[in-house]
């Protein structure tokens, strides 16, 4: 990067300078499903912290895999204390 053109910045607001993630997350949710379907398979829990709004909603390839996998009747339980208010907020956007 040429710092050339920051030299006398007043303000400077600098995001993304992470170089993660580095791997494919396509890759990444693959594995993730594998596992959750050899973990739910020998009678394990599968437990995937993430925020109760925004991500999680983009999981439908998970309910995806586990249909395809037979686990179609597996229960997904939601454990957050905004939980109640987010999953109607849900509910606006018909691709949720």
């Amino acid at each position: 990067m040429d710092q050339r053109s920051l030299k006398n910045s007043d303000v400077l607001i600098l995001t993304g300078l992470t170089q993660i993630p580095t791997a494919n997350p396509d890759g990444m949710l693959g594995e993730f499903c594998s596992n959750l379907a050899m973990t739910t398979h020998s009678g394990g829990n599968v437990l995937v912290p993430c925020y109760s709004s925004g991500v999680i909603y983009d999981l439908e390839c998970l309910y995806q895999f586990m249909d395809s996998a037979n686990l179609g009747n597996t229960p997904f339980y939601f454990i957050s204390p905004v939980a109640n208010s987010s999953l109607p907020f849900s509910q606006i956007f018909s691709e949720w």
